[in-house]
């Protein structure tokens, strides 16, 4: 009774809480008051109000207590207006040892008598023990002691004035000793079904159950089921495939269909993290406190793939290098008699076909007039050669006229420039091919007039292009080799080409690739049966001086078909073998030896693909040490491997293309991101996720044909995302 009236009893007003038998004193002493003269006989004015004041002891009869004072009015009342213990009523606490304080608080006007200690103890709220606890220190009427609670549940504390009848407060306290958990769910991924000869799902992902592409994002999902959980400490990272961590999205909670206290998703964008290798999981890591401090965590996984689709033409081996449209659609031929050109969208499914023939060079895509993609592709029917102009609607220009003389096959790479013919007001998108035979070129303007359309402005007599050969221009000049190892460079004058070369140089091989980096032509030679004769040059592209040529036998290196250049005139390429193996190599153009060679590493016709961020994607023939084709991602100094595919995809003789990760309507993606296109031996078209966002736009010829539309001229901007 005694204690529910200390709680009771207002302190604010009161010097000390009266007992029930000292009732008769309480209207006196909340008495307002001004001076001690305007209170009652032993009352004394006191913060405005008329409190007792405490006298001798001895003047009380009988004795107070040590809890309490004598007051004015000679009667015993408390000494102490309140004891707080903290932690207060109803905390949750972690486990031990707990730091416990007791505040004896001294009534107004009496001296403070502090006892030396107070008693605590501790119960469970079942009645069992309630732990141990430590010596109790003092200070100026504040008692601490450590309390080591016996596990987890509900104790009572109880701080108590050492003699009987002093003030005593019992608190009623949680311990939670148990950290919080969590689980981790990571939802299956939607794979396509087959659709239109395009495949979605990664054929040989393994042991990886379902795997989520690179390029997706996967709404994980969180839950635990502790009581005291903070749920804004909830944090989810995933771990690289080196190690780092990446914070992902916030962790938002949600209460519908959550079987759990706690549930909660976070956005995880897979292009985020570290990932080196082309399929493998990614480690989710989740972590959160709860109210008392405790951190815990769980972990789960997500298993990715950098796969994303395979289409098949069925209609022969690709032997091109694909070119990209400006919203991403991807345009490449088949080589076979009866080849075909196709339009495939970012996402996979094909726009439209045309057989027109074998397509055995790249196709280029040229400016959009109306908004129109315009594709040039020369193909070979029949051993005879059409250069042909193709829109989005169908439409198809060709060069030669149905039903006007042929030419020879056609099997070099398209090119595309401006110029103005004749008496036209303006330069005209103008789109070359080499042809064998005696023309050599053939040139299509659909924007031109009559005539004007369909050219074969001439070239060297008894010409013949090694399949795939480049075609390089830039402004109006045209430059391209032959199987006879010689170079050859005209300049366009108003209304035909004129050869620059009175000599045309021999650079000791077949010439398959060309580029242009400043004032030098930059190429790739190789015999066709003699496989340690080959490697690269160079030569200026005005009068053909300066030949310079690694090895400069061309007779220790073996056959090189494509090459790239990169920031710095950096060449990369790699060797063509059909026994043995070839090396990936980069070396400074005019060096006497390569910076860095990965010896052994395969056998390579397609150009090196030089990507943002500084990465190197190559695909190859075959491979060590599977012996089997392969597709691999490797640092700009080709010292690391950083992931490589030797399953799933067919050999490859064409050089692949990259472009930024596409949006739903064509525009680039957010992601920092790509996707690099394989066109295949087996026919077959493969798109891979890659972790550069476009070509890299600081080389001067980072691809086959320069670009990603495969133009083949300088003057094209080289677009991260074109």
């Amino acid at each position: 009774m005694k204690r529910l009236w200390w709680a009771l009893c207002p302190m604010l007003l009161l010097a000390g809480c009266l007992l029930p038998d000292e009732q008769e004193f309480l209207d006196e002493r909340v008495r307002a008051c001004g001076r001690d003269f305007s209170c009652p006989s032993g009352l004394s004015c006191v913060e405005g109000f008329c409190v007792a004041s405490e006298v001798d002891g001895s003047q009380c009869t009988p004795a107070c207590a040590p809890h309490q004072a004598c007051s004015g009015a000679r009667t015993c009342v408390p000494r102490y207006s309140a004891l707080v213990v903290t932690p207060e009523e109803g905390s949750l606490v972690g486990g031990g040892p707990i730091s416990v304080r007791a505040e004896l608080r001294v009534g107004t006007g009496l001296a403070p008598l502090f006892p030396d200690t107070l008693r605590f103890s501790v119960v469970r709220g079942d009645g069992g023990s309630g732990g141990t606890l430590s010596q109790v220190a003092r200070s100026e009427g504040v008692y601490t002691t450590q309390w080591t609670p016996p596990g987890e549940g509900e104790f009572l504390l109880t701080a108590a004035y050492p003699g009987d009848g002093g003030p005593s407060t019992t608190v009623r306290l949680t311990v939670d000793t148990t950290p919080p958990s969590f689980s981790v769910t990571v939802p299956p991924p939607e794979v396509a079904a087959p659709s239109g000869g395009t495949t979605f799902s990664d054929p040989a992902s393994g042991d990886l159950s379902k795997p989520w592409r690179r390029d997706q994002v996967v709404s994980v999902q969180v839950r635990s089921d502790e009581p005291h959980l903070v749920p804004s400490s909830v944090r989810l990272r995933v771990e690289g495939t080196d190690g780092s961590l990446t914070p992902a999205g916030d962790v938002v909670p949600f209460t519908q269909g959550c079987d759990a206290r706690f549930c909660g998703t976070a956005q995880v964008k897979l292009w985020e993290p570290v990932f080196g290798a082309f399929r493998g999981s990614l480690r989710l890591l989740v972590e959160g406190s709860d109210s008392v401090g405790h951190a815990g965590g769980g972990s789960g996984s997500v298993n990715v793939t950098r796969w994303k689709w395979a289409f098949d033409g069925a209609s022969g081996p690709i032997r091109s290098s694909p070119a990209l449209g400006p919203s991403g659609t991807v345009y490449f031929g088949s080589s076979s008699t009866l080849g075909k050109v196709f339009a495939v969208l970012p996402d996979g499914r094909k726009k439209w076909e045309a057989q027109l023939g074998s397509v055995d060079g790249s196709p280029a895509v040229g400016l959009s007039p109306g908004g129109t993609e315009r594709v040039y592709v020369g193909v070979t029917s029949s051993n005879t050669g059409v250069l042909y102009a193709l829109d989005g609607s169908g439409g198809i220009l060709r060069c030669p006229m149905a039903g006007t003389f042929t030419v020879g096959p056609t099997r070099s790479a398209v090119s595309l420039t401006r110029v103005r013919y004749d008496v036209e007001s303006a330069p005209l998108e103008t789109a070359m091919v080499l042809v064998d035979g005696s023309t050599s070129i053939a040139v299509l303007r659909p924007d031109a007039q009559d005539s004007r359309q369909c050219l074969f402005p001439g070239g060297p007599n008894n010409f013949t292009a090694e399949p795939g050969a480049a075609l390089v221009t830039r402004g109006q000049d045209v430059f391209f080799g032959g199987s006879n190892g010689q170079v050859y460079g005209y300049r366009f004058t108003g209304t035909q080409w004129n050869a620059l070369y009175a000599s045309p140089p021999s650079v000791g091989a077949r010439v398959t690739g060309l580029a242009l980096t400043g004032e030098r032509l930059v190429g790739a030679a190789s015999s066709a049966t003699i496989e340690n004769v080959g490697g690269v040059f160079s030569l200026l592209a005005a009068d053909a001086s300066g030949l310079w040529r690694y090895p400069s036998s061309f007779g220790t290196l073996h056959a090189v078909r494509q090459l790239s250049i990169g920031p710095g005139d950096t060449l990369f390429f790699g060797r063509d073998l059909s026994s043995g193996w070839g090396d990936l190599s980069w070396m400074q153009l005019g060096a006497s030896s390569p910076g860095y060679s990965v010896v052994g590493s395969g056998s390579y016709k397609a150009a090196p693909v030089l990507g943002a961020g500084g990465l190197v994607y190559t695909a190859s023939m075959r491979s060590q040490p599977s012996d089997r084709p392969d597709v691999a991602a490797w640092s700009s100094d080709l010292r690391t491997l950083l992931w490589r595919l030797t399953d799933s995809v067919g050999a490859v003789s064409a050089s692949p293309a990259l472009d930024c990760a596409r949006a739903g309507d064509g525009g680039a993606s957010p992601a920092s991101l790509g996707t690099l296109y394989v066109g295949s031996e087996d026919g077959k078209l493969y798109a891979f996720v890659v972790d550069s966002r476009g070509l890299d736009t600081h080389a001067p010829w980072p691809r086959y044909q320069h670009d990603s539309r495969n133009t083949g001229n300088p003057e094209t901007p080289i677009s991260s995302c074109p």
